[in-house]
């Protein structure tokens, strides 16, 4: 302890410790003297009042006991009985009414007159002959309070016939309350069963929320507006026949006395102030407190005395001592004019100078250290979480012996097993590069730098199933040991990926080239079936020549279907959406495939569907059809049966293909439509049968799934919406026109067409359907003959030419004659063509190769129908 500490407490320490005896012993004695003589005050006022109180109500009961015995009241009737309580009110001393209650609520009054109590809350006390005494009424027409006291009356057969009862003023009780005299400043009050005041003082803001509550019948009167510390009180009075309470009433404290009227159920109540009580206390502490503070400042002064001349310079150094303790080595000690302390202080600055060198040198230490090792420990932190997190198959061994030291989560997976397992093991029995010949190989090729990203090789994992990966080595040297870092790169998804490539690089370039010959068939079976058609129309009609003409025919349109799946596998030739037997459509794939597939392969029909119309392209639906036949024949090499069935729900028509083939695990079911994904054997499948056909079903707004279970065979499920009724019918009612169709009025047509064939043949059968037809070779011809004058009423054009197209024509002729309606003729379109001409208006699209009936047939209905309002100017 300091000395300044220690001179303080010697200073001040006889001082508190008399003030706290004092504060201890003194006044509990005068607190305790003070309230027992005030309390001993009330409590004779109580005992006084209450006996008096008590006195007369019990003298009143006896009268009322007395009165209902009397024959006259017993065995009288209620006017008997009324006349006969007039002249004995006045013997019962404190009442001022005295009146007979029927059992029927009739009071007769003796001034006259009746009321009836019948709805009063103490009546049904009455009925049962129990004697009562009612809360504090207040007389309507005196207002006086008084207290009600009954007395059943029993009739020979001790029965009730009503009930004698006297009203008790309060106005004398009030008055002798009021009168009480108290030493101290307080109050003294009569409070009734329902905690209202009788009489007694006013209390601010209780007794003006009590009074309001007083009625007529004596009603309870505390309601939620009264204080809480008044009913706080009441809780505590409703307790105890008597004893001590407090109560608070704005800025003033009372203690208040009680005691219970047992007659009543009331309380007499005096209430003494805390402050008036305590006051003589209060000015005794307040002497004692300002004689202590006195000392106080005394002492006080007296040690900062001592303290400046003695203590301060030991006190400096004690508090330089102190911050070296806590780690300040800055701190110096001042050197004080004494020679003992000055040699003591310089001392000590010295010995802080060398210790604050020391500790700086060994900090800066510390610091390179812990940077170091905060440096070392992010960089491996982060090698283990690269190492761990890596989809990569990682690992270290040791090259003396080949133990593996460290593995990833990737090489655990693709060897099987867990870490602790491989460590247990050795390159040379785990991992990718087991062969000692092919590591020492690797390395080599490392140091010579011939495969800087790795080499390829192909392993199988855990599952047996084959993995490509980019193998490299990486010797290095940890803790003077000789190690070997691997790393192997999965890549097979990348080689499948590049797999895929290729076979799709393949099928653009058959896709181009076909759709280069389908143009080229489609112009050349455009000519031959115009020439046929020329020819037949110009033979007479027994001639035999027409079976020869019909066959040319036939041919012609094999060979138009033919090339118009060559376009569709090219992506030129968009779908034609039209009503479409589906039930031919199966019948026509089953009959080839029954002729093509072997015959240890039965297929059966089942077409139920009521209707075989669904809105599609019957090229595109064969070739769904075919492929999912081809598949079924695949899926049993041993022979089997395929069904092939409809039926109709919810508005679809729905397609079934099932085998009763080897079947598929769910994991190949979940796979099967996606592009290049086979089962089967290289050079026997390209993968992209059942994928052309789940986007031809999805072009055509429908659904394909399948249902496989192994050795239980696959069924396809394919849901494509039905065509309209409406559209079904006019399909089925619709036959091809036969021979030129002739116009009901000829127009003056501009035909253009690159192909010599085609041109002639169509001038010629538009010239015989009674037209006037201009010809051009190319879109700059055609453009010459408009802009020499020439007008024309409609236009057919080839959509596909060299130079200037169909399109690039069209929009140079309608610059000349705007609004020129036309018909373009297409056989073979580039990606995106037929799609800006169909946004042409007043254009119709012909398709390649047509016959001269379809051309002639589309022109006259062309001519026929009004044009199309030409566009807004901008």
């Amino acid at each position: 302890m300091r000395l300044r500490q220690q001179l303080l407490l010697l200073t001040l320490g006889p001082l508190l410790a008399a003030s706290f005896a004092v504060a201890l012993l003194v006044r509990p004695a005068v607190d305790r003297l003070l309230v027992d003589s005030a309390e001993h005050e009330a409590r004779q006022q109580l005992a006084l009042q209450s006996l008096a109180i008590e006195a007369q109500l019990r003298e009143i009961q006896a009268r009322l006991d007395a009165y209902a015995t009397y024959p006259a009241i017993r065995d009288g009737t209620p006017e008997s009985i009324a006349r006969t309580l007039i002249p004995l009110r006045a013997k019962v001393p404190g009442i001022d009414v005295l009146n007979f209650i029927a059992t029927d609520g009739t009071v007769r009054r003796a001034e006259g007159g009746t009321i009836n109590v019948r709805e009063r809350y103490y009546f049904p006390d009455v009925l049962r002959g129990v004697p009562v005494v009612t809360k504090v009424i207040v007389d309507i027409d005196r207002g006086i309070p008084e207290v009600l006291i009954l007395r059943p009356v029993r009739d020979a057969q001790d029965r009730v016939k009503g009930a004698v009862g006297a009203s008790l003023r309060l106005t004398d009780v009030v008055r002798r309350i009021g009168a009480i005299a108290l030493t101290h400043p307080g109050f003294v009050m009569l409070v009734d069963a329902d905690g209202r005041p009788v009489s007694g003082a006013a209390l601010p803001g209780i007794t003006d929320s009590l009074a309001a509550a007083a009625d007529t019948v004596g009603a309870p009167g505390v309601d939620g507006a009264v204080p809480s510390t008044w009913r706080a009180m009441l809780a505590r009075m409703r307790s105890a026949d008597s004893g001590t309470a407090r109560l608070a009433v704005g800025e003033d404290r009372y203690r208040v006395q009680f005691r219970r009227l047992a007659q009543l159920d009331w309380w007499v109540a005096i209430g003494v102030e805390e402050d008036a009580l305590y006051a003589p206390l209060t000015r005794v502490s307040t002497l004692l407190l300002a004689t202590l503070l006195a000392l106080v400042l005394l002492a006080v002064v007296a040690a900062q005395v001592t303290r400046a001349r003695v203590l301060r310079p030991i006190e400096a150094l004690s508090a330089s001592l102190d911050a070296v303790g806590r780690g300040d080595l800055a701190a110096r000690a001042p050197v004080p004019a004494q020679p003992e302390l000055a040699e003591f202080a310089v001392a000590f600055n010295r010995m802080a100078d060398d210790l604050q060198e020391q500790t700086r040198r060994r900090a800066a230490e510390e610091a390179d250290r812990a940077a170091a090792s905060a440096v070392l420990a992010e960089r491996e932190a982060m090698f283990i979480a690269l190492f761990n997190a890596s989809p990569s198959v990682l690992g270290v061994y040791r090259e003396s012996d080949g133990r593996w030291l460290r593995v990833n989560a990737a090489f655990c997976a693709f060897e099987g097993t867990v870490a602790d397992a491989l460590l247990a093991t050795t390159v040379d029995a785990r991992g990718p590069v087991r062969d000692a010949g092919l590591r020492a190989t690797l390395l080599q090729g490392l140091r010579d730098g011939a495969w800087p990203e790795g080499q390829r090789l192909r392993r199988e994992d855990a599952s047996g199933r084959p993995r490509d990966l980019l193998v490299s080595l990486a010797p290095f040297t940890l803790d003077g040991e000789r190690l070997v870092f691997l790393a192997g790169v999965d890549i097979s998804e990348l080689v499948r990926l590049e797999e895929q490539l290729r076979q799709a690089q393949k099928l653009d370039v058959v896709g181009r080239l076909a759709g280069g010959v389908a143009h080229d068939f489609n112009n050349m079976l455009t000519g031959i079936l115009g020439a046929s058609d020329l020819l037949g129309s110009q033979l007479p009609a027994a001639s035999p020549l027409h079976e020869d003409v019909r066959i040319i025919q036939d041919s012609a349109r094999r060979a138009a279907s033919l090339t118009y799946q060559l376009l569709t596998f090219s992506r030129v030739q968009p779908a034609t959406m039209q009503p479409t037997d589906l039930h031919a459509t199966v019948r026509a794939a089953v009959a080839l495939a029954r002729r093509t597939f072997d015959r240890k392969v039965a297929i059966e029909e089942a077409l139920e569907a009521a209707s075989p119309w669904v809105l599609g392209d019957l090229t595109l639906l064969q070739t769904v059809v075919m492929n999912l036949l081809v598949n079924a024949r695949d899926a049993m090499p041993e022979g089997g049966r395929v069904r092939v069935g409809t039926t109709a729900a919810d508005g679809t028509l729905v397609l079934t293909v099932a085998d009763t083939g080897h079947g598929m695990p769910p994991e190949v079911a979940s796979r099967i439509f996606e592009p290049f994904f086979t089962t089967k054997s290289v050079g026997k499948g390209t993968g992209l049968g059942l994928s052309v056909a789940f986007g031809i079903v999805r072009e055509h707004g429908g659904t394909i799934a399948v249902e496989s279970r192994v050795d239980a065979g696959t069924t396809f499920t394919v849901r494509l919406p039905l065509a309209a009724a409406a559209q079904a019918e006019a399909r089925t009612a619709e036959s091809p026109s036969a021979g030129i169709v002739r116009a009901a009025a000829g127009g003056r047509l501009l035909l253009v067409d690159d192909e010599a064939l085609v041109r002639a043949t169509s001038a010629r059968a538009l010239r015989l359907a009674g037209h006037e037809v201009l010809v051009a070779e190319d879109g700059p011809a055609a453009l010459r003959l408009l802009e020499g004058g020439a007008r024309v009423d409609l236009a057919v054009l080839d959509l596909t030419m060299p130079g200037m197209d169909g399109l690039a024509t069209l929009r140079a002729l309608r610059a000349v004659q705007p609004a020129l309606p036309a018909i373009v003729c297409s056989g073979y379109a580039v990606e995106g063509q037929l799609q800006r001409i169909t946004l042409e208006p007043d254009v119709e699209v012909l398709a390649k190769p047509f016959s001269l009936s379809d051309l002639t047939a589309r022109v006259a209905r062309r001519l026929a129908t009004p044009p199309a309002p030409p566009p807004p100017s901008r």
